[in-house]
């Protein structure tokens, strides 16, 4: 089983119907979850879901505690031995609007050494979809170059005093040679909401 996550703090306007559009968007843009995504779409009670299709399945939970209130979507897609489980869950309370996502993928049966860029599309749609809370660093599926005002940010974690949520992986050229050791935009797109990539 092979499992990643995220936590993303969203502004405060931020609500299951922006959640479920940027979703929506998300399995109709990808040709094996159209057909499912279409049926989603035109649920008019998302509040607790059970939708399957031929390869695909779609769960959503409600519920509300001391800490908040919580919306669980659930989408399970068979891809020939494997199982990929995607589950989004929104925390919302008076403070905060937070946002997990975790993709696993169960039944696995072929060799990868990291997670097919294509399961964690997703998270990139809740990033482009401008929901995100601003951070001192931003946020995105791209590089961030620095600026003079990342340079505490930076030297604090080169000192070993990081205060950000997420890790940061920083790039640098070695001397005067024109590009980096690491493909920074191919980085960059695949650990978009898991780590700052800062060049």
């Amino acid at each position: 089983m092979k499992v990643l996550s995220t936590r993303l703090e969203l502004i405060n306007e931020f609500n299951e119907k922006e959640m479920n559009s940027v979703i929506i968007r998300w399995l109709k843009g990808n040709e094996p979850c159209k057909a499912i995504g279409t049926e989603y779409e035109n649920t008019v009670d998302k509040s607790a879901v059970h939708l399957t299709d031929e390869y695909c399945l779609i769960d959503t939970f409600k519920t509300r505690n001391e800490s908040g209130d919580y919306f669980l979507f659930k989408f399970e897609q068979t891809y020939y031995e494997q199982i990929w489980i995607t589950e989004i869950i929104l925390k919302s309370t008076d403070a905060e609007k937070v946002l997990y996502i975790h993709v696993k993928c169960n039944g696995d049966t072929t060799r990868f050494e990291k997670v097919p860029i294509i399961r964690t599309d997703i998270i990139r749609a809740f990033i482009d979809s401008k929901y995100i809370k601003p951070t001192a660093i931003p946020i995105t599926a791209q590089p961030v170059y620095t600026t003079e005002e990342m340079k505490d940010l930076i030297v604090d974690a080169v000192n070993g005093n990081y205060q950000l949520t997420m890790p940061m992986v920083f790039a640098t050229k070695i001397f005067d040679s024109a590009g980096y050791e690491i493909d920074i935009d191919n980085l960059a797109r695949r650990l978009a909401g898991m780590a700052y990539i800062v060049a």
